[in-house]
């Protein structure tokens, strides 16, 4: 008995020096509970109840976190009425419990400290951990409150999100996010405190996805997905200054005819006048097939129209601007202008004779057809869009149409495809010869009527016969995108088409040397054929190249589901098997250069390919080379994630890790397929993974295989390549970077050995054997 008086004597002098310090005084109660006589204690002034109102915030399987009143409170702990835990002290409005069991309830009693004084205990209801076999819920909603500049970077965004918890009030999440240029990032929210994080380092102009599942750390249950597109504002409508940030790009461009002369035409180029005036704009003025040199014209920031003279060339021409100023250049915009001369007096009467020639010579075709038809078969559905045929194509082929309807394959009115400056008349069109064909679409070579009696070699993309619905809806998807990726030198633009015909057409560039694939491989062979002439022995490299002809083989074959698709444009391997083509380590950089700029245009369009390759890449008389078949992939502005749906065959060989596990598609898997393409060029049109079976390069790629360097490969280049293949999307460079590094190795390709073309035939030899 003396030793708890004793004991109460010196708890209550030296708490009593506690007195002007709450906290600290709750603490020296605290222990007052846990280590002697609670009645002691006890016996401490009383003032009022402890109104800790306790909800439960979130919870795990070994935690339960509390949201309550704020103040400072001593809290035991208890999974029964009748033995509690000892105490502890807790300031503020958050208290959070660790170390629990699963599924087990536990409640709390709890006194608050104030004033120099404890209230009366209060009891809280009975909360519950989570049970080790139960899934988390997924979130009910994503909120974004602030996407506002970083102060210490003015390059960056960040951008402040909350959410709502499911029921089940989880207290940890996986947060995945993937931007446009960044790619994917995955990131760990502990949301004990609140039910927010912040996104930093975002983008300007960019769409970020914003999905969080919710996880339970006993089980790694994982939630069901839900996501958000976060869209960032430009770095103009962040800063509000062109001293820091690049202007926007140029709206509303248009051109207008004034008037015509005897030897030119005046026209009117014209644009929306922006909000933030730049310093100046560069405006490039371009024939379409690029038979003559560009006009530059630089203007100031003030202006908003210019006028300009041209000569009567009979092509449609490319007038390009950017808008300049100290913080950068803008987005490029183009526009194409098809001249169309009036018709002079002096032509009226050759017209007059023109026309009833014309008239003769229906008539005369008339009978003929006539005749013909009563002595032939009949012809059934006869397109009205063919109105010559050049290069002997044969007829039944085009006209005969005798299962299919004409309903069957009209493309129903779309108010997407109304009629705008790219609808051609079918009449200015002249059908030729198949250059390519694929399960729905056929290409043929074709002409167009640009100016009176003044035409170009064009690429003519139609449906196959029969067509099913999703053929027609991706035939519109295709030609929308090609609409709305605009005209640039490096990919095939789109020269018009044909919606209000009986069977829609697409209206594209042609490129005469077909595609790089086809054009590597015959420059391949003409060097076979050059050093057989001189009795050199490769046996080793012919050996390579007919292992590599039976890969081309099963690809044109198509006989597995993961062989690679040749979804090209089209392909002039007849016409290029007797070419010997001239080429130089110079040459294969250029290419490379071109599709790196080809690739930053799309994706600076928010357009991504799915199948970069050199297949789907064409090349032009004058060595320029053209992306192709980028019509076929999606719009990812609002997408941002495209995932591959079906069953359909994969050119699996090309594609990024991340496109091979989640079928997920974006820039950066685009670029791992550009240091595909890369290896392609460099090799001179070799198959990549050469001897490995498609069913095993997934695996080789996550245990960190690469394809080895090729001998003729410089370090730097190769690097180049490497640098592609990142596992981490986000590590990869972008076009831009790539673009850049191709630049400065064309700039010192005379002083570096980047690329070695005089031992390839041994050097090509040597990687196929490196990679086995």
């Amino acid at each position: 008995m003396i030793s708890i008086i004793f004991m109460f004597l010196f708890f209550g002098y030296t708490c009593g020096n506690f007195l002007n310090n709450t906290l600290q005084y709750a603490e020296c109660l605290s222990h007052c509970y846990d280590q002697y006589c609670p009645e002691i204690c006890n016996g401490t002034t009383h003032q009022g109840p402890a109104m800790f109102e306790a909800e439960l915030h979130c919870r795990d399987t070994d935690l339960l976190s509390l949201h309550h009143s704020d103040g400072i409170f001593i809290i035991q702990q208890s999974t029964s009425n009748i033995t509690w835990s000892k105490p502890r002290v807790v300031q503020g409005i958050m208290s959070i419990f660790s170390g629990l069991k699963p599924g087990q309830f536990y409640r709390y009693r709890v006194k608050r400290v104030e004033n120099n004084s404890v209230s009366k205990p209060e009891l809280t209801g009975w909360f519950q951990t989570i049970k080790n076999d139960e899934k988390p819920e997924g979130i009910r909603e994503i909120n974004v409150q602030d996407i506002v500049p970083i102060s210490d970077d003015i390059h960056h965004l960040q951008a402040q999100v909350t959410f709502e918890p499911g029921q089940d009030l989880s207290c940890y999440y996986d947060v995945l996010n993937w931007s446009e240029k960044q790619g994917l990032s995955i990131g760990h929210v502990n949301a004990t405190q609140y039910f927010k994080f912040q996104l930093n380092k975002l983008d300007y102009y960019c769409n970020n996805t914003i999905t969080i599942l919710a996880t339970n750390k006993g089980t790694k249950e994982k939630s069901n997905n839900v996501s958000m597109i976060i869209k960032t504002p430009s770095c103009l409508e962040s800063h509000k200054s062109l001293i820091i940030c690049a202007p926007n790009k140029v709206s509303g461009l248009r051109v207008k005819k004034l008037q015509q002369f005897d030897d030119n035409i005046k026209f009117q180029v014209s644009w929306d006048k922006p909000k933030f005036l730049p310093d100046n704009y560069t405006v490039l003025i371009e024939p379409f097939d690029h038979s003559k040199k560009q006009i530059t014209i630089n203007l100031s920031g003030n202006l908003t129209e210019f006028f300009y003279y041209l000569d009567e060339i009979g092509l449609p021409h490319v007038i390009s601007i950017v808008a300049e100023s100290h913080g950068g250049i803008s987005q490029p915009i183009s526009i194409m202008n098809t001249i169309k001369f009036e018709k002079r007096k002096q032509t009226i009467i050759n017209d007059i004779l023109i026309i009833l020639s014309s008239f003769g010579m229906v008539i005369l075709a008339g009978v003929i057809y006539i005749y013909y038809k009563n002595k032939k078969t009949t012809i059934k559905n006869q397109y009205n869009y063919c109105s010559n045929i050049n290069d002997k194509v044969n007829l039944a082929e085009i006209y005969e149409k005798s299962k299919i309807i004409e309903s069957d394959i009209k493309m129903e009115i779309d108010p997407l495809l109304s009629k705008d400056e790219f609808e051609i008349h079918p009449v200015q069109l002249r059908i030729g010869k198949i250059l390519g064909s694929g399960v729905s679409g056929i290409v043929r070579l074709g002409s167009l009527e640009v100016n009176n009696n003044d035409w170009i070699q064009v690429a003519v993309k139609m449906l196959q016969d029969g067509p099913s619905e999703d053929d027609v809806k991706n035939f519109k998807q295709e030609i929308l995108i090609m609409k709305s990726a605009g005209i640039h030198r490096n990919i095939v633009s789109m020269i018009g088409c044909c919606t209000t015909s009986i069977k829609p057409m697409l209206i594209v560039e042609y490129c005469s040397q077909g595609d790089l694939q086809t054009y590597l491989r015959n420059i391949w062979n003409n060097l076979l054929n050059d050093a057989n002439n001189r009795k050199i022995q490769i046996e080793n490299i012919k050996l390579c190249h007919e292992k590599n002809s039976d890969i081309i083989s099963s690809m044109s074959l198509g006989s597995e589901q993961t062989v690679a698709i040749s979804n090209q444009l089209y392909d002039l391997q007849q016409g290029m098997l007797n070419t010997k083509e001239e080429i130089s380590a110079s040459d294969l950089l250029s290419f490379a250069h071109q599709v790196a700029i080809g690739m930053e245009f799309l994706s600076m369009n928010r357009i991504v390919h799915r199948d970069l390759a050199a297949r789907n890449v064409l090349v032009c008389s004058d060595k320029t080379v053209k992306i192709s078949d980028f019509g076929l992939s999606r719009d990812v502005y609002q997408e941002n994630i495209y995932r591959k749906q079906g069953n359909g065959k994969l050119p699996i060989k090309w594609m990024a890790i991340e496109a091979l596990t989640h079928q997920i598609y974006t820039t950066k898997s685009d670029v791992w397929s550009y240091g595909i393409l890369l290896w392609e060029i460099v090799t001179l049109g070799c198959s990549p993974y050469p001897d490995i079976s498609t069913s095993i390069v997934l695996e080789l790629l996550k245990e960190g295989y690469r394809m080895p360097r090729p001998q003729n490969c410089g370090i730097e280049l190769y690097e180049i390549m490497r640098s592609c293949w990142n596992t981490r999307p986000r590590c990869r460079p972008t076009f831009t970077k790539l673009k850049q590094d191709m630049d400065k190795l064309l700039e010192t390709v005379s002083q570096n050995d980047y690329l070695n073309l005089c031992n390839l035939q041994q050097e090509r030899d040597d990687s196929i054997t490196d990679s086995e």
